[in-house]
């Protein structure tokens, strides 16, 4: 086992990312886990931003991955600030003093943008994120860079998709597994995705390169899809015809997470830490064939 003699700390225990994560870094690597509340396994350190307390968690630890916080804008915007900025500070100032070596944040696109328009999104754009969680995470992701001593690696994903995923992917997955037609043709978007595996091996590879550089990089599959094609190749999966229709103007003016291009270009990354993601038809087929699975 790699690094038998140190642990590796995965905050946020209890989501659906850090569960694939601790199983895959476990063949490597001595993982702990924290989270707010008692859980099974995981230690606890109380709420992000109220005095949580990182130290027993950090006692020899060479490496945090910090996962924990909420994962949208749907929370109080007051709570998303606390937990995402006030959070990671008092993570980051424990680990410093407990001699953490290298911190890898797990942040979010949308701290760079909501939306790309006509090129992919590149780490080295001025940052415009759109909403207070978008906001917080480019906060975070300051906080983080500003401490050098912990060599930071800042990992901006799109959406993280799986049959398992929560939130508006999950959504879309149950409005997808039916015969009846839906509204999704016609959507010349381009989206890219990451799959939980996807961003679980780009984690792997960051940890397995304690050489490469700090900062920020931006991580996605290829190629970028739009909502059609996402539609079609779930439904593909899932067993059922696309039955996709056209309705006139819903291009502009439909919910923005279905309509709007939010491009990445994760090139940086890739070419850093020697790194190939999944082919992101192939997984959104998967991905609804283990759906239909499961349901």
């Amino acid at each position: 086992m790699r690094g038998s003699e140190e642990s590796v700390l995965v905050t946020g225990g209890s989501g659906f990312i850090a569960a694939a994560l601790i199983a895959a870094l476990r063949t490597e690597w001595n993982v702990r886990s924290s989270q707010r509340r008692r859980g099974s396994g995981d230690l606890v350190v109380g709420a992000l931003g109220h005095g949580a307390d990182w130290r027993r968690a950090l006692e020899g630890v060479a490496t945090v991955i910090h996962l924990a916080g909420p994962s949208s804008a749907s929370a109080p915007h007051d709570a998303i600030r606390r937990a995402i900025v006030s959070g990671t500070r008092e993570l980051v100032e424990q680990a410093t003093s407990a001699g953490v070596r290298r911190v890898i944040f797990v942040s979010s696109i949308k701290a760079c943008a909501e939306e790309s328009k006509g090129t992919p999104l590149r780490e080295e754009d001025e940052p415009r994120p759109a909403d207070v969680y978008g906001r917080a995470k480019l906060q975070a992701e300051r906080i983080v860079l500003a401490r050098a001593p912990l060599a930071p690696v800042v990992l901006r994903p799109p959406l993280v998709y799986a049959a398992n995923a929560k939130g508006n992917f999950a959504r879309f997955l149950r409005q997808l597994d039916t015969d009846l037609p839906l509204p999704f043709a016609g959507i010349e978007n381009r989206r890219s995705l990451i799959s939980l595996s996807s961003l679980v091996n780009a984690i792997v590879a960051v940890m397995r390169n304690e050489s490469a550089p700090a900062g920020v990089f931006h991580l996605a599959d290829e190629p970028a899809v739009s909502t059609t094609e996402m539609a079609t190749l779930l439904r593909k999966g899932m067993g059922r015809p696309a039955r996709l229709f056209h309705v006139p103007g819903f291009d502009k003016f439909g919910p923005p997470p279905l309509v709007r291009s939010l491009e990445v270009d994760s090139s940086r990354f890739c070419a850093a830490f020697d790194f190939a993601g999944s082919d992101t038809r192939e997984g959104l087929v998967a991905c609804g064939r283990a759906w239909r699975e499961k349901h």
